[in-house]
């Protein structure tokens, strides 16, 4: 903060308006959109289920055929 012509003064965050009363990170975003956000993601997981159901057959594994020399 800026006393006088050359004279800064040296004041803790907590005492000015700069900081929120609350921690909180940052955020561009609305509650609303936060809100319709959530509203998407939960909408979305019942569409696309994870982990997904594999398809088609498993490969068929040769376990008695030798190993190819390196």
């Amino acid at each position: 903060m800026v006393y006088r012509e050359g004279v800064f003064l040296r004041l803790p965050l907590v005492v000015t308006d700069l900081v929120l009363s609350e921690r909180r990170p940052p955020s561009k975003l609305t509650t609303q959109a936060v809100t319709e956000l959530v509203t998407l993601a939960e909408q979305s997981r019942l569409l696309c289920p994870s982990p997904p159901k594999p398809s088609g057959n498993t490969s068929a594994r040769n376990v008695d055929a030798p190993s190819l020399p390196n």
